[in-house]
């Protein structure tokens, strides 16, 4: 009937209507003993025309028809990949590449198009700690594009790409994936952290990040980036311990102590602490940290036991003051 379905099969059309549950008022037709090219092929819809004269057969009239490519523009999915090829309007004229796309499956026969295809991204990981390397996947596959956009300025065109991110925050990855006329997108949040102490997001805690702790030192709108790892809204004492309790550690591989202060006072880097980052990017502290808040002596002493120099910035670590690993001269400085 008119709006209505049909079908055309190549094997029973009771065994068919069986198999996909196919509603009584839908007519199968079969079995048809052809089959259609994955590769392209012509398909025309006819209506019955007049009886020819002098040979007395009907006379075929095109009502509708096409001739499909598994090329761009169109689309490429259901080239053997599992999708069907749908009509997105059915008063539009069928021969454009433009209105067909890619079914979401396998289709759906004697029912109303699936809509397209949707695209999903997935990840080895999603979360960890700088650089983080991470395995993404697409689907579906056999698309005619595919653009991955790793919110850090970098893109892949590959189905399957890796990526390693080198800062922390919360990174928006976007999957686009086009196919015909349709192009469709999925986000995935991917979360990197840091450790207490790296204060540039280098994967390292090392001189640099006791340098940018110094330079913000008594600081009362400080973020991570100027040396806040407990969210307290300053920079102090508790965040130079967390340098010290972190000092050395380097995800990189390298040597992030290199360059030690006096023999005897080098520091020796703890657990690595996990750092969340939250909606802005911005990594969050946990209570793991063994730095604890201390007022500061009326004499400044180092591990050795000497008086440390006027200005000089001290660490504290588990309770023992040690030495610093070069002189930092603090804004503003320590009341002593």
């Amino acid at each position: 009937p008119a709006g209505g379905y049909a079908l055309v099969t190549g094997t029973d059309p009771a065994a068919f209507r069986d198999q996909f549950d196919i509603p009584p008022e839908v007519a199968v037709y079969g079995p048809y003993d052809g089959r259609l090219d994955n590769a392209g092929e012509a398909v025309g819809l006819y209506k019955p025309g007049e009886v020819e004269a002098g040979t007395g057969e009907w006379s075929y009239v095109l009502v509708d028809g096409l001739e499909y490519d598994d090329r761009s523009p169109w689309a490429q999915l259901p080239d053997g990949h599992g999708p069907s090829l749908e009509r997105i309007a059915p008063n539009l004229f069928a021969d454009d590449p433009a209105n067909w796309y890619a079914s979401e499956g396998a289709g759906s026969p004697g029912a109303a198009n699936t809509g397209g295809f949707t695209a999903a991204a997935a990840a080895d990981v999603t979360s960890g700690l700088m650089p983080l390397t991470v395995q993404f996947e697409s689907s579906p596959t056999g698309a005619a594009s595919y653009q991955w956009d790793f919110d850090d300025g970098q893109t892949s065109p590959d189905p399957q790409a890796t990526h390693a991110f080198q800062q922390y925050g919360v990174y928006d990855v976007v999957l686009t994936v086009a196919d015909g006329p349709r192009q469709v997108t999925q986000t995935l949040p991917v979360t990197v952290g840091a450790v207490a102490g790296d204060a540039n997001g280098d994967g390292k805690v090392s001189i640099a990040d006791l340098g940018a702790v110094a330079d913000n030192y008594g600081r009362l709108d400080a973020s991570w980036r100027d040396g806040d790892f407990n969210a307290d809204g300053k920079v102090g004492v508790a965040d130079l311990g967390a340098v010290a309790d972190h000092y050395g550690y380097d995800a990189t591989g390298g040597s992030a102590a290199a360059g030690a202060g006096a023999a005897g006072s080098a520091l020796t880097a703890g657990a690595a602490l996990t750092a969340p980052v939250d909606a802005a990017g911005e990594p969050q502290p946990t209570d793991s940290t063994s730095s604890t808040e201390a007022s500061a002596p009326s004499s400044w002493t180092s591990a050795l036991g000497s008086e440390a120099p006027a200005g000089q910035a001290l660490l504290l670590v588990d309770g023992p003051y040690v030495n610093v690993l070069e002189s930092i001269h603090l804004e503003p400085p320590l009341e002593r």
